[in-house]
């Protein structure tokens, strides 16, 4: 028997604590951007995904003011709306650990680089850095902001990037040419809600499966 229900019945938080629970495991963007005065920013997303492939995209979803002060935006956010610049690094388990940190409240005079003590590196064609220590790292321009919910609580910004410049370690790829999931270690995020609250996980390589291709009609 299924347990039924309306969306409109829940409250945002039984929503959101519906989605993150069910939708996993979920790739995480460690996303990294810049003030206009040059203070650098990094934050966790767990709504990190792939895009198109023509214009080659990236995609993730970020809330639009702070938890715990409520009247101001975003640093991510607020970086992305004046620079239109981010870099999206891949979270593989070597990092994690500092990854967890940065999803910690910091003031937007604060470098969650220093904090959580990872290393900038200088990017190629935007001004935001990568993180040295991440095992990919994709460079975007902000190709289109969507904002849902008109700013109101359990609303939004889809941040939709378009990918500019790639850097990958050259031990991730195997022999065919492609990158190994067991080379990379990437981690996802699986319910708890909060990133301040843990759970995450990664695929060991006797969990992986595959089917063969079905014939096409």
């Amino acid at each position: 028997m299924k347990k039924e229900f309306a969306s409109k019945d829940l409250t945002i938080p039984e929503r959101y604590r519906f989605s993150v629970q069910s939708i996993v495991p979920r790739a995480i963007g460690l996303i990294s951007t810049i003030s206009k005065d040059g203070i650098h920013n990094l934050a966790p997303y767990s709504s990190f995904t792939i895009g198109t492939q023509e214009p080659h995209t990236v995609s993730f979803l970020t809330g639009t003011y702070k938890k715990h002060t409520p009247d101001k935006m975003k640093d991510t956010l607020q970086n992305i709306i004046e620079t239109r610049e981010f870099v999206a690094n891949i979270v593989s388990k070597n990092i994690a650990e500092k990854m967890h940190r940065t999803a910690g409240e910091f003031l937007p005079e604060e470098d969650e680089f220093k904090e959580c003590g990872l290393t900038p590196a200088a990017a190629k064609m935007v001004a935001p850095p990568l993180v040295a220590e991440s095992p990919i790292n994709i460079e975007c321009t902000v190709l289109e902001l969507v904002t849902i919910g008109g700013g109101k609580p359990g609303g939004g910004t889809f941040v939709i990037g378009e990918i500019q410049y790639i850097h990958a370690e050259e031990s991730l790829y195997d022999s065919d040419g492609n990158i190994s999931f067991t080379a990379l270690e990437p981690v996802g995020r699986i319910g708890g809600g909060r990133f301040d609250n843990g759970g995450y996980c990664t695929v060991r390589p006797e969990d992986f499966f595959r089917f063969t291709n079905n014939k096409s009609s």
